[in-house]
Protein backbone atom coordinates (compact mmCIF):
# COMPACT_ATOMS: atom_id res chain seq x y z
CA UNK A 1 0.00 0.00 0.00
CA UNK A 2 2.68 2.64 0.91
CA UNK A 3 4.36 1.35 -2.57
CA UNK A 4 1.48 2.27 -4.26
CA UNK A 5 0.93 5.53 -2.61
CA UNK A 6 4.48 6.89 -2.99
CA UNK A 7 4.07 5.60 -6.76
CA UNK A 8 2.10 7.87 -7.20
CA UNK A 9 3.52 10.75 -5.44
CA UNK A 10 6.51 10.39 -6.92
CA UNK A 11 4.46 10.05 -10.64
CA UNK A 12 6.87 10.75 -13.76
CA UNK A 13 5.40 10.99 -17.52
CA UNK A 14 7.78 11.37 -20.61
CA UNK A 15 6.03 12.78 -23.18
CA UNK A 16 7.34 12.87 -27.22
CA UNK A 17 4.47 15.69 -28.17
CA UNK A 18 4.30 15.31 -32.31
CA UNK A 19 2.43 16.82 -34.59
CA UNK A 20 1.09 13.72 -35.66
CA UNK A 21 1.19 11.30 -32.72
CA UNK A 22 1.75 12.38 -29.05
CA UNK A 23 3.21 9.16 -26.63
CA UNK A 24 3.19 9.41 -23.45
CA UNK A 25 5.28 6.78 -21.24
CA UNK A 26 4.32 6.37 -17.28
CA UNK A 27 7.19 5.27 -15.07
CA UNK A 28 6.85 1.30 -14.19
CA UNK A 29 4.02 0.84 -17.07
CA UNK A 30 5.20 -1.19 -19.95
CA UNK A 31 3.86 0.24 -23.13
CA UNK A 32 3.39 3.83 -24.30
CA UNK A 33 0.31 5.55 -24.76
CA UNK A 34 -0.57 6.59 -28.36
CA UNK A 35 -3.10 9.14 -29.41
CA UNK A 36 -3.59 11.92 -32.25
CA UNK A 37 -2.29 14.84 -31.69
CA UNK A 38 -5.86 16.26 -32.11
CA UNK A 39 -8.01 18.94 -30.67
CA UNK A 40 -11.95 19.31 -31.33
CA UNK A 41 -13.31 22.78 -30.05
CA UNK A 42 -16.79 23.97 -30.35
CA UNK A 43 -17.09 27.73 -30.17
CA UNK A 44 -20.13 28.39 -27.73
CA UNK A 45 -22.82 30.97 -28.89
CA UNK A 46 -22.34 33.03 -25.44
CA UNK A 47 -18.75 33.19 -26.41
CA UNK A 48 -16.34 30.38 -24.18
CA UNK A 49 -14.81 27.87 -26.17
CA UNK A 50 -15.34 23.96 -25.00
CA UNK A 51 -13.33 21.00 -25.50
CA UNK A 52 -14.91 17.84 -27.25
CA UNK A 53 -12.30 15.88 -28.02
CA UNK A 54 -8.96 15.18 -27.48
CA UNK A 55 -6.96 12.24 -29.54
CA UNK A 56 -8.31 9.42 -31.74
CA UNK A 57 -12.34 10.96 -30.45
CA UNK A 58 -11.18 13.92 -32.60
CA UNK A 59 -9.69 12.37 -35.46
CA UNK A 60 -13.07 10.40 -36.11
CA UNK A 61 -14.80 13.58 -35.97
CA UNK A 62 -12.33 14.92 -39.20
CA UNK A 63 -15.32 15.47 -42.14
CA UNK A 64 -17.95 15.58 -39.38
CA UNK A 65 -18.44 18.35 -37.49
CA UNK A 66 -21.28 20.74 -36.99
CA UNK A 67 -20.09 24.42 -38.42
CA UNK A 68 -19.63 25.58 -34.53
CA UNK A 69 -16.65 22.62 -33.91
CA UNK A 70 -13.22 22.38 -35.36
CA UNK A 71 -10.89 20.01 -35.49
CA UNK A 72 -7.21 21.22 -36.16
CA UNK A 73 -3.35 20.15 -34.69
CA UNK A 74 -2.15 22.49 -31.61
CA UNK A 75 1.60 21.02 -32.39
CA UNK A 76 2.46 21.58 -36.54
CA UNK A 77 5.94 20.70 -37.99
CA UNK A 78 7.31 20.33 -34.21
CA UNK A 79 6.10 23.82 -33.33
CA UNK A 80 3.31 24.29 -31.02
CA UNK A 81 0.97 26.63 -32.35
CA UNK A 82 -2.02 27.17 -29.96
CA UNK A 83 -0.68 26.83 -26.23
CA UNK A 84 -4.47 27.32 -24.78
CA UNK A 85 -4.91 23.77 -26.91
CA UNK A 86 -2.03 22.29 -26.44
CA UNK A 87 -2.09 22.55 -22.99
CA UNK A 88 -6.48 21.18 -23.02
CA UNK A 89 -5.22 18.36 -25.20
CA UNK A 90 -1.98 17.12 -22.84
CA UNK A 91 -4.03 17.71 -19.94
CA UNK A 92 -6.79 15.00 -20.50
CA UNK A 93 -3.95 13.10 -22.12
CA UNK A 94 -1.61 12.76 -19.26
CA UNK A 95 -4.79 12.05 -16.93
CA UNK A 96 -6.06 9.21 -19.76
CA UNK A 97 -2.45 7.56 -19.27
CA UNK A 98 -2.22 8.04 -15.50
CA UNK A 99 -5.46 6.63 -15.24
CA UNK A 100 -6.94 9.37 -13.08
CA UNK A 101 -7.03 12.81 -12.29
CA UNK A 102 -3.66 14.69 -11.62
CA UNK A 103 -4.04 15.68 -7.94
CA UNK A 104 -0.48 14.05 -7.74
CA UNK A 105 1.91 16.75 -9.79
CA UNK A 106 3.94 14.02 -12.18
CA UNK A 107 7.40 15.72 -13.48
CA UNK A 108 7.97 15.75 -16.94
CA UNK A 109 10.21 15.23 -19.74
CA UNK A 110 9.70 16.16 -23.13
CA UNK A 111 11.50 15.29 -26.30
CA UNK A 112 11.78 18.16 -28.57
CA UNK A 113 13.45 18.57 -31.97
CA UNK A 114 17.04 19.50 -32.26
CA UNK A 115 18.23 23.43 -32.65
CA UNK A 116 14.57 24.31 -31.48
CA UNK A 117 14.10 28.38 -30.88
CA UNK A 118 13.86 29.61 -27.29
CA UNK A 119 10.71 30.90 -27.70
CA UNK A 120 9.58 27.37 -28.98
CA UNK A 121 11.17 25.93 -25.98
CA UNK A 122 9.38 28.22 -23.48
CA UNK A 123 5.82 27.55 -24.98
CA UNK A 124 6.60 23.88 -24.97
CA UNK A 125 7.44 24.01 -20.70
CA UNK A 126 5.06 26.22 -20.77
CA UNK A 127 2.12 23.95 -22.07
CA UNK A 128 3.49 21.20 -20.17
CA UNK A 129 3.61 23.04 -16.96
CA UNK A 130 -0.17 24.40 -17.61
CA UNK A 131 -1.58 20.83 -18.55
CA UNK A 132 -0.59 19.89 -14.67
CA UNK A 133 3.38 18.54 -14.81
CA UNK A 134 6.38 20.34 -13.07
CA UNK A 135 9.21 20.41 -13.31
CA UNK A 136 9.44 20.00 -16.86
CA UNK A 137 12.66 18.80 -18.59
CA UNK A 138 13.40 18.97 -22.32
CA UNK A 139 15.49 16.51 -23.71
CA UNK A 140 16.33 16.62 -27.47
CA UNK A 141 14.93 13.87 -29.73
CA UNK A 142 17.78 12.73 -30.88
CA UNK A 143 19.44 11.97 -27.65
CA UNK A 144 16.25 10.32 -26.45
CA UNK A 145 15.81 8.47 -29.60
CA UNK A 146 19.41 7.28 -29.34
CA UNK A 147 19.12 5.93 -25.38
CA UNK A 148 15.65 4.80 -26.38
CA UNK A 149 17.13 2.64 -29.37
CA UNK A 150 20.44 1.35 -26.43
CA UNK A 151 23.13 3.17 -28.33
CA UNK A 152 26.27 3.65 -26.38
CA UNK A 153 25.49 7.49 -24.69
CA UNK A 154 29.18 7.54 -24.72
CA UNK A 155 30.33 6.04 -27.27
CA UNK A 156 33.32 8.60 -29.11
CA UNK A 157 32.38 7.29 -32.76
CA UNK A 158 29.70 9.16 -34.92
CA UNK A 159 26.37 7.53 -34.93
CA UNK A 160 23.71 9.05 -37.62
CA UNK A 161 20.26 8.98 -36.65
CA UNK A 162 17.24 9.79 -39.16
CA UNK A 163 13.71 10.81 -37.58
CA UNK A 164 11.13 10.83 -39.99
CA UNK A 165 8.01 11.62 -38.24
CA UNK A 166 4.49 12.45 -39.03
CA UNK A 167 5.06 15.88 -38.70
CA UNK A 168 8.47 16.42 -38.67
CA UNK A 169 11.82 15.16 -40.40
CA UNK A 170 15.35 15.33 -38.96
CA UNK A 171 18.86 14.21 -39.19
CA UNK A 172 21.62 14.17 -36.62
CA UNK A 173 25.13 13.68 -36.19
CA UNK A 174 25.58 12.00 -32.96
CA UNK A 175 28.93 11.54 -30.75
CA UNK A 176 29.83 11.28 -27.17
CA UNK A 177 25.91 11.60 -26.17
CA UNK A 178 25.52 14.82 -27.21
CA UNK A 179 24.70 16.37 -31.24
CA UNK A 180 27.56 17.12 -33.10
CA UNK A 181 25.67 18.57 -35.84
CA UNK A 182 21.97 18.56 -37.22
CA UNK A 183 19.30 19.67 -39.95
CA UNK A 184 15.55 19.71 -39.98
CA UNK A 185 14.24 18.34 -43.40
CA UNK A 186 11.17 20.03 -45.34
CA UNK A 187 8.92 16.59 -45.29
CA UNK A 188 7.08 14.42 -43.37
CA UNK A 189 4.28 11.81 -43.67
CA UNK A 190 1.75 14.22 -43.72
CA UNK A 191 3.69 16.13 -47.02
CA UNK A 192 4.18 12.56 -47.99
CA UNK A 193 0.38 11.97 -47.56
CA UNK A 194 -0.47 15.23 -49.51
CA UNK A 195 1.67 14.27 -52.60
CA UNK A 196 0.24 11.34 -52.81
CA UNK A 197 -3.43 12.82 -52.76
CA UNK A 198 -2.02 15.25 -55.61
CA UNK A 199 -0.84 12.42 -57.62
CA UNK A 200 -3.83 10.59 -57.20
CA UNK A 201 -5.86 13.22 -58.57
CA UNK A 202 -3.70 14.35 -61.41
CA UNK A 203 -2.98 10.97 -62.75
CA UNK A 204 -6.72 9.13 -61.94
CA UNK A 205 -8.83 12.09 -61.31
CA UNK A 206 -9.93 10.32 -57.87
CA UNK A 207 -10.00 12.70 -54.70
CA UNK A 208 -9.22 11.07 -51.53
CA UNK A 209 -8.95 11.99 -48.14
CA UNK A 210 -5.43 12.48 -45.86
CA UNK A 211 -7.01 9.22 -44.29
CA UNK A 212 -6.79 7.65 -47.07
CA UNK A 213 -3.69 9.01 -48.79
CA UNK A 214 -1.89 7.95 -44.81
CA UNK A 215 -3.52 4.36 -45.44
CA UNK A 216 -2.18 4.34 -49.00
CA UNK A 217 1.82 5.32 -47.63
CA UNK A 218 1.24 2.66 -44.88
CA UNK A 219 0.42 -0.62 -46.85
CA UNK A 220 2.09 0.74 -50.08
CA UNK A 221 4.45 2.37 -49.12
CA UNK A 222 7.97 2.22 -51.28
CA UNK A 223 8.06 -1.77 -51.96
CA UNK A 224 4.16 -2.89 -53.09
CA UNK A 225 3.49 -4.48 -55.93
CA UNK A 226 0.20 -5.70 -56.10
CA UNK A 227 -2.58 -3.37 -56.73
CA UNK A 228 -4.59 -1.66 -54.09
CA UNK A 229 -8.49 0.04 -54.07
CA UNK A 230 -8.51 3.20 -53.04
CA UNK A 231 -12.23 5.17 -52.18
CA UNK A 232 -12.50 8.84 -52.98
CA UNK A 233 -14.45 11.36 -55.03
CA UNK A 234 -14.55 11.79 -58.48
CA UNK A 235 -16.03 15.03 -59.93
CA UNK A 236 -19.37 14.91 -60.99
CA UNK A 237 -19.99 11.10 -60.13
CA UNK A 238 -19.55 10.87 -56.22
CA UNK A 239 -17.98 8.52 -54.19
CA UNK A 240 -16.06 5.69 -56.09
CA UNK A 241 -13.72 2.83 -55.56
CA UNK A 242 -10.65 2.62 -57.92
CA UNK A 243 -7.76 0.53 -58.51
CA UNK A 244 -4.82 2.11 -57.75
CA UNK A 245 -1.12 1.08 -59.19
CA UNK A 246 1.31 0.81 -56.68
CA UNK A 247 4.01 2.64 -58.73
CA UNK A 248 1.93 5.23 -58.50
CA UNK A 249 2.38 5.21 -54.87
CA UNK A 250 5.79 4.76 -55.03
CA UNK A 251 6.50 7.72 -57.84
CA UNK A 252 4.68 10.36 -55.39
CA UNK A 253 7.02 9.91 -52.13
CA UNK A 254 10.17 9.77 -54.16
CA UNK A 255 10.61 13.49 -54.13
CA UNK A 256 10.62 13.29 -50.37
CA UNK A 257 12.68 10.57 -49.70
CA UNK A 258 14.97 12.27 -52.33
CA UNK A 259 15.00 15.07 -49.78
CA UNK A 260 15.72 13.58 -46.99
CA UNK A 261 18.92 11.89 -49.11
CA UNK A 262 20.18 14.67 -50.17
CA UNK A 263 19.92 16.28 -46.83
CA UNK A 264 21.80 13.82 -44.89
CA UNK A 265 24.67 13.82 -47.44
CA UNK A 266 25.13 17.74 -47.03
CA UNK A 267 25.07 17.01 -43.40
CA UNK A 268 27.85 14.53 -43.56
CA UNK A 269 29.44 16.57 -46.28
CA UNK A 270 30.27 19.21 -43.35
CA UNK A 271 30.66 17.00 -40.61
CA UNK A 272 34.25 16.80 -39.59
CA UNK A 273 36.00 13.75 -41.53
CA UNK A 274 36.56 10.83 -38.42
CA UNK A 275 32.47 11.09 -37.14
CA UNK A 276 31.45 10.54 -41.36
CA UNK A 277 33.97 7.72 -41.67
CA UNK A 278 32.59 6.27 -39.18
CA UNK A 279 29.10 6.59 -40.18
CA UNK A 280 30.57 5.05 -43.23
CA UNK A 281 32.13 1.89 -41.36
CA UNK A 282 28.43 1.93 -38.96
CA UNK A 283 25.62 3.08 -41.12
CA UNK A 284 22.19 4.67 -40.34
CA UNK A 285 19.51 4.46 -37.85
CA UNK A 286 16.05 5.07 -38.63
CA UNK A 287 13.44 5.75 -36.25
CA UNK A 288 10.29 7.37 -35.83
CA UNK A 289 6.37 6.98 -36.97
CA UNK A 290 7.50 6.91 -40.87
CA UNK A 291 10.49 4.43 -40.01
CA UNK A 292 7.84 1.49 -40.89
CA UNK A 293 6.78 2.60 -44.27
CA UNK A 294 7.34 -0.29 -46.48
CA UNK A 295 11.09 -0.26 -48.59
CA UNK A 296 11.97 3.19 -47.27
CA UNK A 297 15.11 1.73 -45.47
CA UNK A 298 16.19 0.00 -48.25
CA UNK A 299 15.37 2.84 -50.81
CA UNK A 300 17.33 5.23 -47.77
CA UNK A 301 20.30 2.75 -47.85
CA UNK A 302 20.42 2.56 -51.87
CA UNK A 303 20.29 6.72 -51.50
CA UNK A 304 22.79 7.00 -49.04
CA UNK A 305 25.36 3.73 -50.07
CA UNK A 306 24.95 2.64 -46.13
CA UNK A 307 23.26 0.68 -44.63
CA UNK A 308 19.98 1.65 -42.77
CA UNK A 309 18.76 0.16 -39.65
CA UNK A 310 15.33 -0.22 -38.18
CA UNK A 311 15.14 -0.57 -34.40
CA UNK A 312 11.82 -2.67 -33.05
CA UNK A 313 9.20 -0.14 -31.99
CA UNK A 314 11.09 2.50 -34.02
CA UNK A 315 7.38 4.88 -33.65
CA UNK A 316 8.26 4.42 -29.72
CA UNK A 317 12.12 4.86 -28.96
CA UNK A 318 11.78 8.94 -28.80
CA UNK A 319 9.28 8.58 -25.61
CA UNK A 320 11.16 5.23 -24.15
CA UNK A 321 14.48 7.17 -23.95
CA UNK A 322 13.05 10.26 -22.60
CA UNK A 323 12.04 8.27 -19.80
CA UNK A 324 15.17 6.25 -19.09
CA UNK A 325 16.96 9.74 -19.06
CA UNK A 326 13.94 10.85 -16.71
CA UNK A 327 14.71 8.42 -14.32
CA UNK A 328 18.32 9.08 -14.60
Amino acid sequence: MLDSVLGVLTASVAIDLGSTNTRLRIRDQPEPMRAASLIAIRQLSDGPEQVVAVGDPALRMIGRTPPDTTVFHPVRHGDIVDLRAAAAMMRQLMTRAHGRSLWATPRAAVAIPHGVSRKQRRLVRRTITVSGARPVRLIPQPIAAAAGCGLPAEDPRGILLIDLGGGYAGVSLLARGAVAAGAAVKISGDTMDQLIMRRVAEREGLQIGRLEARRLRHEVGLAGDPAIDAVGLLPGEGPRWMELSPALIREAQRQSVQMLGDTTRQLLARAPHRLASDVSEQGAVLVGGCARTPGLAQVLSEALDLPVVVPDAPESVVVRGAEQLLRG
